[in-house]
């Protein structure tokens, strides 16, 4: 990007590490700055082992004289997050019972969409949200062939407050999906008292799992 994108808020990211939860910029939720200053103490870790770093002065100045090690590592945990999409695509297509060949042609495609592929050089959340998004259909998926799955419904939970983490708009797309999942369970013959249970589960795993992840 010859520089850092206007999106990017590598300090926000830095100031967690030292402690500040709270960021001074609540556009996005904050947990992607949480995931950076991780990978950014495990980046400590590994320069004081090979000598990089001789201690936390020198890692902090690091970030004041040159930032690109920051820049880099923050913007690799967006393109780890990113490339789960392409697995999780062919677990869908799996699920949607496509051949395995292509499921695999699926995954591929994904890997390689443009706009995946963009937005994974950014350090923001647009792109990992939408890795997010493909787990919340997955696990939908599996819970519409398999009702009674164990732990499904927590798993749910899980996958909303984590979509919910990246990016807030994502209640928009989360809740079509949840009502079509509903209608379909109810033409199944799945009973309301059966889905109000689960809803009930997922809702309080949301809330609960949600906490800790925006606890700024």
């Amino acid at each position: 990007w010859c520089g850092v994108h206007g999106d990017e808020k590598i300090g926000i990211s830095v100031r967690a590490l030292s402690g500040q939860l709270i960021p001074t910029d609540h556009y996005y939720p904050p947990l992607l700055y949480y995931l950076n200053a991780i990978s950014f103490a495990f980046m400590f870790v590994v320069g004081r082992l090979t000598g990089v770093w001789f201690g936390l002065e020198d890692f902090r100045a690091q970030y004041f004289q040159n930032p690109a090690p920051f820049e880099f590592t923050a913007r690799l945990v967006t393109a780890i997050l990113t490339a789960t999409s392409a697995p999780l695509a062919v677990l869908i297509a799996q699920r949607l019972r496509v051949s395995w060949r292509l499921s695999l042609i699926i995954g591929v495609l994904v890997a390689l969409l443009p706009v995946q592929v963009l937005l994974s050089h950014i350090s923001k959340s647009d792109a990992p949200l939408s890795a997010a998004l493909l787990l919340v259909i997955w696990i939908l998926l599996k819970k519409f062939d398999e009702p009674t799955a164990k732990f499904a419904d927590i798993w749910l939970g899980a996958a909303i407050a984590l979509s919910l983490s990246f990016k807030q708009s994502a209640l928009f797309l989360i809740l079509p999906l949840i009502a079509g999942f509903i209608g379909l369970s109810l033409l199944k013959g799945i009973s309301w008292v059966q889905l109000a249970r689960s809803a009930f589960v997922v809702g309080i795993t949301s809330i609960v799992l949600w906490i800790p992840m925006n606890i700024g």
